[in-house]
């Protein structure tokens, strides 16, 4: 169920059927599907986490019930915390497989309007629930990578600005030492690939919205690790930082003073987008390719993004795969040429 990029409603209603655990329908779509939510724990501490606000990105969906699932086995921090917990914000979207709702408006540019009906019911959440801490679950594409790297960004972070100077805020504070939390609690090895997003302001996001309304929020970005196009190797990192994260919140926070945490957050190397899927060399022609996943029949095709050699820094490039026509097999020449007719009807 976890290995599939297509997370519709439907796979979420299975999980959730399969599972003896306590939900509620909070809303409906604007195309009248169900939004459900978790309540878990009876504790001080206020936690909202909503997943698959777009709907095509389910990687932290993902994680997330990876993470529940390990969670009910052992129940742990019941009395210190209450998690309020929406698996799929978007369900039209994420039917669709699309970044939208279902009448096409992006739901993370709908705060200060609020206009659409999954909007509605998150703002009526937040001030019901009153929750000491958001955590906004998100997916990212594959052309990041990490600073002046050529490293991908398989997991970014952002304490999002409060207002258009981006001062740095005791809500912005509190949610950058929930991401240096997480981000000393990963492999080594996965560290490297952590990345952070700018924090110019846009009222219209939640984070922005909820971080000028003083309520600590961190926004999870999920990428890609290598050709891992499923993405179940960072659902399992999501799961990972999440059970640290609760854990950490379910304690006494450490005193620690704001420049240090304002230090150890900056030095998250901001993101830039220099990773590509494909290099292809042929005779007269070098170009790089990304992928861009839609739906079709139920099922995840690619259309391709294209970019010509020269517009690349090639010092700081990640690439995933390089197809050069004169070293290919015979299969790889007929794909080199397939790429070639594309990448000459969109010049």
């Amino acid at each position: 169920m976890f290995k599939e990029r297509y997370f519709p409603s439907s796979r979420l209603k299975e999980w959730l059927t399969a599972h003896t655990i306590e939900t509620e329908i909070i809303g409906s779509s604007e195309l009248g599907k169900p939004i459900h939510a978790i309540r878990v724990g009876e504790g001080p501490v206020r936690i909202l986490m909503w997943s698959q606000m777009h709907g095509n990105e389910s990687t932290t969906t993902r994680g997330l019930l990876i993470w529940l699932e390990k969670y009910l086995q052992s129940s742990t921090y019941q009395e210190e915390l209450s998690l309020f917990i929406i698996p799929q914000l978007n369900p039209d979207g994420a039917d669709k497989y699309t970044r939208a709702n279902g009448k096409g408006i992006d739901l993370n540019r709908d705060a200060l309007t609020q206009s659409q009906s999954e909007i509605k019911v998150l703002m009526r959440i937040v001030e019901e629930f009153r929750p000491h801490y958001n955590l906004n679950l998100h997916d990212q594409r594959t052309r990041f990578t990490v600073g002046d790297t050529n490293k991908e960004a398989a997991l970014s972070f952002l304490s999002a600005s409060a207002d258009e100077t981006c001062k740095i805020t005791s809500t912005r504070i509190a949610a950058m030492r929930l991401i240096n939390h997480m981000v000393s609690s990963l492999p080594n090895h996965f560290k490297m690939h952590i990345g952070r997003y700018d924090d110019a302001f846009n009222p219209n996001c939640t984070g922005d919205y909820f971080h000028a309304k003083g309520i600590p929020t961190v926004l999870f970005e999920a990428g890609q690790l290598g050709k891992d196009y499923t993405r179940t190797e960072v659902a399992s990192i999501i799961a990972h930082c999440l059970s640290n994260l609760l854990e950490f919140l379910s304690k006494p926070i450490p005193e620690q003073s704001d420049e240090a945490i304002l230090k150890e957050y900056g030095e998250i190397s901001e993101n830039k987008t220099n990773s590509y899927d494909e290099l292809v060399i042929t005779e007269k022609h070098q170009f790089y390719v990304r992928y861009i996943e839609v739906l079709v029949k139920n099922q995840i095709d690619t259309v391709f993004e294209f970019t010509s050699y020269d517009q690349v820094d090639l010092s700081l490039v990640n690439l995933r795969q390089i197809l050069d026509y004169r070293k290919g097999t015979s299969e790889e020449q007929q794909l080199i040429r397939l790429r070639l007719s594309q990448y000459l009807e969109n010049e």
